[in-house]
């Protein structure tokens, strides 16, 4: 160890730090990561043989934001400790940079962000044309929700502006507005539902496991980075936790402006290799398969979408299917819930290199910004000389993650039948999201850990 620690402060000068490849680094940022599609043309969809598309559902996570509040809060105090060190004289840009991150801004949608969901329109009209063939909006046709973030709204409005453009009746321009209902954050269960449900904000703060596994491998690994950078710059102080705001800062640098030629030059390849698993472990007990709540906080959202499916194909309702606009936690609730990108071992900070190598829950790769789930459905017939229903049946169902065919776990096929489907769903639709979340099912058990878990959380917090 000390070796290795030797190693790094001798050879890892900042100054002489190479500028890491932008196009590497921005599939390596977690959910701070850019959408890794920009154009606006998609090839056009072929249904399979004797199959029509009738239906399609999408989630959607909003487009490049601005940092939240507590984030602004320590870009300032990383800013102030490397302004108080001898970073002017080692670093050329530090010179010139002036901090963009406000707290007036904080957590607002970046004109970046309404560009990735105006592509994103584009892109979806252009590979569902059937489904889009008349020229009129009609507020039956497609239903579109989002939560009441302004960044998930007006998300929501720079994709319709995409999906409708030329085809409106406001200006020269044709734009279309479009009905987008909203649900306030406490009652909204399937876009904003980690504010709904008591059990998992309790849950999400008592979970010991979570914390030690962070703490032993911040403690392990990111101290390394803080070491380096102390030594480098006298009188920084830098901790392990602080690390890992400098990546949040490094992300958003590259997701916001592009540019990898600021605070990234303080990390290299290995650093963000180990930050995007330090990130990884949060979200795997935060979100995903670290514990069992997490696989049914999207129970409401896929029991709405499974009966809007079956009411459209029973003639109950015109509508040709919905566009939901949420955040990372929605994307990510509905990715565990459905047991995708799930791996064979839990997300240890002893995890073997092999693992955190070839792991398959990837923050950066599941939900960047503007990450999106969609469910499209299909009408078959068995006999080609019929002709195919559009109505009244419900066929098959294909999944896309972030736009590209992903297998249902379960399906032995990408185009699922639609009774299959809804076996593997049975004892996750219709459920009672208020009872689940109930706060006093969990209270009792982690009630008896909260001395022993504070004390955990406040050395977390001082000693790395």
């Amino acid at each position: 160890m000390l070796l290795t620690l030797y190693f790094w402060l001798a050879f890892s000068v900042f100054s002489g730090l190479a500028e890491l490849n932008i196009s590497w680094l921005q599939h390596h940022l977690a959910s701070k990561s850019p959408y890794p599609i920009t154009s606006e043309y998609a090839e056009p969809l072929v249904p399979p043989r004797n199959c029509k598309l009738s239906q399609l559902h999408v989630i959607i996570r909003h487009g490049t934001r601005y940092p939240s509040k507590s984030d602004c809060v320590e870009f300032e105090n990383l800013l102030r400790q490397f302004t108080q060190s001898n970073a002017l004289e080692k670093l050329s840009w530090f010179k010139t940079w002036v901090n963009p991150y406000h707290l007036n801004m904080a957590d607002l949608l970046y004109k970046q962000g309404e560009l990735d969901l105006y592509a994103l329109g584009k892109r979806v009209v252009n590979r569902y044309r059937s489904l889009f063939e008349e020229v009129s909006y009609n507020p039956d046709r497609f239903e579109f929700r989002s939560s009441d973030a302004q960044r998930s709204s007006k998300s929501g409005s720079a994709f319709a502006i995409g999906l409708f453009e030329g085809n409106g009746s406001l200006t020269s321009a044709h734009v279309q507005p479009i009905y987008l209902c909203t649900i306030p954050s406490g009652e909204d269960t399937q876009l904003r539902m980690k504010f709904t449900c008591p059990a998992w904000l309790e849950l999400k703060q008592s979970d010991d496991k979570r914390f030690v596994e962070l703490f032993q491998y911040a403690s392990k690994r990111l101290s390394l980075t803080a070491q380096r950078m102390n030594t480098e710059f006298p009188s920084l102080n830098l901790n392990a936790l602080q690390v890992e705001h400098l990546y949040r800062l490094c992300g958003f640098e590259v997701a916001l402006f592009g540019n990898a030629s600021t605070w990234c030059r303080l990390l290299n390849e290995d650093d963000i290799h180990a930050l995007e698993y330090y990130v990884d472990m949060d979200e795997y007990y935060s979100y995903a398969f670290g514990n069992q709540l997490n696989g049914l906080m999207a129970c409401d959202l896929v029991t709405d979408i499974i009966r809007g499916i079956e009411a459209i194909a029973s003639g109950n309702r015109p509508s040709k299917g919905s566009f939901h606009f949420g955040h990372s936690e929605t994307i990510k609730f509905l990715a565990t819930l459905l047991s995708l990108h799930q791996d064979d071992q839990p997300f240890l900070a002893n995890s073997s290199a092999t693992f955190i190598q070839n792991r398959k829950l990837r923050t950066s790769q599941m939900s960047p910004f503007a990450a999106n789930i969609a469910f499209e459905i299909y009408t078959c017939s068995e006999d080609a000389t019929k002709p195919i229903l559009s109505t009244n049946s419900v066929s098959k169902v294909r999944l896309l993650f972030n736009e590209k065919p992903m297998l249902i776990p379960g399906c032995n096929d990408l185009y699922c039948s639609w009774t299959r489907f809804q076996e593997l769903l049975k004892d996750k639709i219709n459920c009672d999201f208020k009872q689940i979340c109930a706060f006093h099912l969990f209270h009792k058990v982690q009630s008896m850990k909260v001395n022993r878990i504070v004390s955990n959380k406040f050395l977390y917090q001082k000693e790395i």
